[in-house]
């Protein structure tokens, strides 16, 4: 363990970092602490700042002259330990489809590129910000901050077997984000879009819109899930699609899993015209063998791709603005708030964790709510101390302390 001094022209002719108080005067020299951790020999090179360099070497000295845990530390790549990571995930009970592959698709377009080769252990809270920085150039801030937060728990868990000492992300800020539910059509727009679909998509567009569903639930969507005596669907599966072999679909490109959370599974009433419609496409689409209520011709899963590029010819046909599949089930929460429907039920209507998720959406949504506050809080204090009220002077004539 030492200070030592770096340089690729000393290197050149022969030696390949040269001891503290050996002088070189090449431009191109560095300083780097040299320290075993494990078995395993490391340098760290700090630049021609000869001061930064002892001030970490300082560091190592006093953890282990007070009993640190620094030469326990195991040396390796940020590429090594994601790999870690994900399979272990993928190990994890029932891990779902749909996030193995986000979680691997973010690694190998965003993540590894830029700090795949850096040791953990060395991985500062300035890097992070630095790939922060980059990323956002070609992402969302939503997006952006999916990362941030996926780089934390890889690093969380190498802090976990003893791969690094702390986690830098935790100090790096993530983009502040507006939540909101996007575009929501009026009854007019809503109208005028199922007018210019054709079957069956005309009805898979009524039924987001009539149950707020997400569109992987809709398209896992089975006979055996509505209820037409008592007026319920039932949304309890998920489809996820992805290349055949990959994620563990064996040799399907679709898998039927659970949705999106525990809350997710739940009854969701069928107004009649919606049941109308269904009885009518069930007369007209046939069986088919998974006893889907959706399916295509080669009676699969219809994917989201395909219901996405259809959405757009519609729309355009229409003359409507662009409006995502997503933003029907925006649509049936905003109406449903709108009309004064209680923001508990919404939640659990569209299968929210929490309400706090479905009132942190759609609290623009919610002024008749406090407009109702108001009108009974009135009425509980009428004319309580208006005398008293009215005799105050101005607020602009109040002398305040």
């Amino acid at each position: 363990m030492g200070l030592i001094r770096r340089c690729s022209v000393c290197r050149k002719q022969g030696a390949r970092y040269s001891a503290q108080g050996l002088k070189c005067t090449h431009k191109e020299a560095t300083w780097a602490v040299k320290f075993l951790v494990g078995s395993k020999q490391i340098f760290k090179t700090f630049g021609p700042n000869k001061r930064e360099a002892e001030r970490f070497l300082t560091k190592i000295k006093s953890e282990i002259a007070s009993g640190g845990t620094f030469e326990q530390i195991k040396p390796i790549l940020f590429k090594e330990l994601a790999e870690k990571w994900l399979n272990n995930h993928r190990q994890s009970a029932n891990p779902k489809p749909g996030t193995i592959w986000a979680y691997d698709s973010r690694l190998t377009h965003h993540i590894l590129p830029l700090m795949g080769h850096k040791v953990v252990n060395q991985i500062t809270a300035y890097d992070i910000e630095t790939i922060k920085q980059k990323v956002r150039e070609k992402l969302r801030a939503r997006s952006t901050n999916q990362v941030l937060v996926e780089i934390g728990t890889i690093l969380k868990y190498g802090w976990t077997l003893g791969f690094c000492k702390s986690n830098p992300a935790q100090l790096v800020k993530k983009y502040g984000i507006e939540r909101g539910p996007g575009r929501t059509l009026t009854k007019e727009e809503a109208a005028i879009l199922l007018r210019y679909a054709t079957e069956p998509y005309r009805t898979i567009l009524f039924a987001l819109l009539c149950t707020g569903a997400r569109i992987g639930e809709i398209s896992a969507l089975k006979w055996t899930d509505v209820d037409f005596k008592n007026n319920l669907i039932t949304i309890q599966r998920n489809v996820f699609h992805a290349p055949k072999g990959k994620y563990g679909m064996g040799d399907k490109s679709w898998i039927f899993g659970t949705p999106k959370s525990k809350e997710s599974t739940r009854k969701v009433f069928m107004i009649p015209a919606l049941k109308t419609a269904l009885v009518r496409h069930c007369e007209q689409s046939g069986g088919n063998q998974h006893g889907l209520v959706f399916s295509t011709k080669f009676g699969e899963p219809y994917d989201r791709s395909t219901l996405r590029v259809k959405l757009v010819s519609i729309t355009k046909a229409a003359g409507l603005k662009h409006v995502r599949l997503h933003d029907l089930r925006h649509t049936n929460a905003t109406w449903l708030l709108a009309e004064g429907v209680n923001l508990a039920y919404v939640s659990k209507h569209l299968g929210h964790s929490g309400v706090a998720i479905t009132g942190d959406t759609y609290h623009h949504v919610l002024p008749k709510e406090h407009e109702r506050g108001m009108k009974l809080l009135d009425g509980i204090f009428p004319i309580w101390d208006t005398i008293g009220i009215q005799s105050l002077p101005p607020p602009d004539e109040i002398k305040r302390k």
